[in-house]
């Protein structure tokens, strides 16, 4: 008798623990899918950036690429998390400058001391500072005029298309740091 209750305890147990853990991790699944963006939420313009400030960002976290046009050929600059320029820079390594230093200097009205050893050597010698993977270029001279860029949100694709009815397209991959870039006719 004793057996029988405890079975009934351990199946009602098992009931427990599968409506409250197994059951949730498939909602789960199911926000994830709801959670890609709409269509309605895809950055499109009608032009390729013509500066890398304002380019069509794609990434993982890891990878980045802006794509973006500088004279007659689309760039594609690659970017890694972890590349930087680390070397030691002098105007960086004393003790003394700390940000209460920093702050001391604003509250006293005195803040150009801080624009001087931080900012004016930055300007001559940057350091430390992200060094960029490298980049691609395509000349697009003969393709014409753009009809769309779009970055697709839900497919995380950058998609230029050119009114001669040519496309561009790249994407980062979400889980390894790697990508793909292509052309090819619509």
């Amino acid at each position: 008798m004793k057996k029988i209750r405890l079975i009934k305890h351990i199946k009602t147990i098992g009931f427990i623990c599968f409506t409250l853990i197994v059951l949730p991790s498939f909602q789960k699944i199911k926000t994830v899918k709801e959670s890609v963006p709409a269509a309605k939420y895809n950055l499109i313009f009608i032009d390729l950036a013509k500066t890398w400030d304002e380019a069509m960002p794609l990434g993982n976290g890891i990878l980045g690429a802006l794509v973006w046009q500088k004279s007659n050929k689309l760039r594609f600059s690659l970017d890694r998390a972890d590349l930087w320029d680390l070397r030691p820079m002098d105007n960086l390594d004393k003790p003394e400058w700390t940000f209460k230093w920093v702050q001391e200097q604003w509250q006293n009205n005195t803040y150009q001391k801080v624009q001087k050893l931080f900012d004016e050597p930055y300007d001559k010698n940057a350091g430390p500072s992200k060094i960029p993977a490298g980049a691609l270029a395509f000349d697009i001279a003969a393709l014409g005029e753009v009809a769309s860029v779009e970055l697709l949100l839900d497919k995380a694709i950058c998609e230029v298309k050119w009114k001669n009815r040519r496309a561009f397209t790249s994407v980062c991959s979400c889980t390894k740091s790697c990508g793909l870039v292509s052309f090819f006719r619509f």
